[in-house]
């Protein structure tokens, strides 16, 4: 009876996991060696992936996103440490602002940010009005790579920061009290005392913001196209337009399979380098 009702429980999620998670990873695997789109052909073996590797556009839409993860991912993270630092030393007050002020763009539609940064950046938006400058923020390279950087990092620092904040608690007070006998000023007691502490939040958060900078899109698709010159287009919205602009859903089967390894070869590469468990 009770290993019924522990599969009661846990029944639910599971089945949400397998719909959601495992089908569209073996739909992905089928449709890269099998056209099954409106006027499919049927049975195509490699094809797929043989166009696939050996367009240009691919490897162009890999090395972005790979640079995107490599310059955001750093920055984020180092970023969110420090203002989670500098916030919890602030007065209540200051701290319950500054974690509204943060989080207020993790929870706003992507669509409404796009469009004010879109506004912002135009060639004679806000920002050339303010600094009177004529630059091509969304319409040259690599000033629309780093426009679309600067995009993603106002909308993640939120959830890094908050969760940051929470996990302090867990540090033990009288490692600080030790340190203030020792004479360290509070940027040791952070350094030596607090991030070591909240470590594993730290990677945790990591590994999280490792996978969502690599599913990049939503950005570059609003505010650029993936332009200019492929400048921004990630492999995350270069499988939509396969997909759902071109209709060649073999070709974007075999980036989403691409996707899901590159993925977890990068979290099975962080749990080498960090000795951390990632997942389980």
């Amino acid at each position: 009876m009770r290993r019924r009702e522990h599969w009661l429980l846990i029944g639910p999620s599971l089945a949400l996991y397998i719909i959601f998670g495992i089908a569209p990873i073996l739909m992905s695997v089928t449709g890269s060696v099998y056209d099954s789109g409106p006027f499919g052909e049927g049975w195509i073996g490699l094809r797929a992936w043989r166009d696939v590797f050996t367009s240009p556009r691919f490897w162009t839409g890999m090395a972005t996103t790979m640079k995107f993860t490599v310059v955001l991912l750093p920055i984020i993270m180092a970023l969110s440490v420090v203002l989670a630092v500098v916030l919890s030393w602030a007065r209540r007050k200051t701290r319950a602002f500054g974690r509204l002020a943060f989080y207020v763009p993790a929870v706003t539609s992507g669509v409404m940010i796009s469009v004010i940064w879109r506004w912002a950046l135009a060639p004679n938006g806000l920002i050339n009005h303010l600094f009177n400058t004529d630059i091509l923020f969304i319409g040259s390279n690599p000033a629309a790579f780093w426009s679309i950087s600067a995009m993603v990092l106002s909308v993640t620092l939120g959830q890094p920061v908050i969760y940051l904040m929470a996990s302090f608690a867990t540090v033990d007070p009288e490692l600080y009290e030790a340190a203030k006998l020792d004479g360290c000023n509070p940027w040791q007691e952070a350094w030596y005392i607090t991030v070591p502490g909240i470590l594993p939040v730290i990677i945790y958060l990591g590994v999280l913001r490792l996978s969502g900078t690599i599913q990049l899109w939503q950005f570059p698709y609003s505010v650029t196209g993936g332009g200019p010159n492929y400048g921004t287009t990630t492999l995350m919205l270069m499988t939509y337009q396969e997909a759902f602009v071109h209709t060649r859903f073999p070709e974007a089967s075999v980036m989403s399979v691409v996707l899901v390894l590159l993925v977890m070869g990068l979290l099975m590469l962080s749990r080498v380098i960090t000795g951390q468990r990632i997942l389980g």
